[in-house]
């Protein structure tokens, strides 16, 4: 299974305070209790708590995490610099299992980010990692977007640094990502309800319909149809296929004489030769955008940084040594945040550096 821990965990602390679960979230715990018996329910260990307290150190300080989840974990110790290693191998091989923030390159510089971090919320605590220089301050972008009319039809296009929402005459609700542009009529007639996704990634809520009226979208030679839904589009010209994401309903997907049917918590990849349709690992990561924040599960740090450019209208990211590309995790992190918030996350791990000069990023090993 790819479920992992850390969600997991999430899932445990909000049953145990009686919130509701998404829908993806309660598919995840049923296939998790699936494989484990009651009695492991409490298997969770106070690794895997302060690995997840990290997670959220931008959003929820240390004590007010404590007091949220009535736990009462004792303080890791610090080593020095000579016992570093040995005493994080020592913990790895007590919880081989448990683990919030992934990289393939090394598993102890993850360890060793999340215990520093707790420590760093104690007097008299040393921070020793390099804070990333931000001669230019770069700003989360913002909610704007240019409306005009091209051969009798609206386009909307969202530019870098942006994100939008809009009604379309017909009640369906579409949610646009930085770098996003559609196109769709003024009125919609009594037939299908045509909109085309130039590039850019979306989010659709559909208003349902006769059948007699599906609701297509179109984008780079596919055709999406549905009657009445919510689903994910990712269509960036950079991504080397789209990759629609079922959230609710049903998706019947084109690609030349080649036809699927998508179904809730599936995701389509489709490319020039083919339509791949796999089970989403996380509706979460795919959506987490429209619900303003940064999800990622086992991502890569050349994924995360086109993101980053996108969000934040950043010029280029420059990669001054070779790319390693690890794998990082970072859920719900907020992106209203400044991008130097973002980037100290990502150099918790210790495998990476950043310096930001003007509206360039330049990317080094640490």
């Amino acid at each position: 299974m790819k479920n992992h821990q850390y969600s997991l965990l999430r899932i445990y602390l909000k049953r145990k305070e009686d919130k509701k679960l998404t829908a993806g979230e309660q598919r995840m715990w049923e296939q998790w209790r699936t494989l484990h018996p009651l009695q492991q329910e409490a298997s969770f260990d106070e690794l895997s708590l302060c690995q997840l307290t990290w997670s959220e150190r931008q959003v929820l300080p240390w004590e007010q995490f404590k007091q949220k989840y009535n736990i009462d974990l004792p303080l890791p110790i610090a080593f020095p610099d000579d016992e570093k290693q040995s005493a994080t191998v020592q913990s790895m091989r007590r919880w081989p299992t448990y683990r919030f923030l992934t990289v393939a390159a090394s598993l102890i510089g993850v360890i060793l980010a999340g215990l520093g971090w707790l420590l760093s919320q104690n007097k008299g605590f040393e921070e020793t990692s390099t804070p990333t220089a931000a001669a230019t301050v770069i700003s989360p972008g913002s909610r704007k977007a240019t409306l005009s009319l091209v051969d009798g039809q609206n386009r909307l296009g969202v530019p870098a640094g942006g994100e939008y929402s809009i009604e379309l005459p017909d009640g369906t609700n579409v949610w646009l990502n930085a770098a996003t542009a559609i196109r769709y009529p003024v009125a919609f007639g009594n037939g299908e309800r045509i909109v085309e996704l130039e590039e850019g990634e979306a989010y659709f809520e559909v208003a349902k319909k006769s059948p007699a009226q599906p609701f297509i979208v179109r984008v780079k030679g596919q055709t999406i149809q549905v009657l009445g839904t919510q689903f994910n589009v990712n269509a960036y010209k950079e991504e080397p296929a789209v990759t629609t994401t079922l959230v609710e309903g049903s998706v019947s997907l084109t690609n030349g004489a080649r036809q699927k049917l998508l179904k809730p918590g599936q995701q389509a990849v489709i490319n020039a030769k083919s339509i791949t349709i796999q089970p989403v690992i996380s509706i979460e990561e795919a959506t987490a955008w429209k619900h303003k924040h940064f999800t990622f599960h086992n991502t890569r740090l050349s994924v995360i940084m086109m993101q980053v450019k996108r969000w934040y209208d950043v010029e280029e990211v420059v990669y001054i040594d070779p790319l390693n590309d690890e794998q990082f995790v970072i859920d719900e992190f907020p992106r209203s945040a400044p991008l130097t918030s973002l980037l100290e996350n990502l150099e918790a791990s210790r495998l990476v550096h950043f310096e930001v000069k003007g509206r360039k990023i330049y990317v080094s090993k640490q």
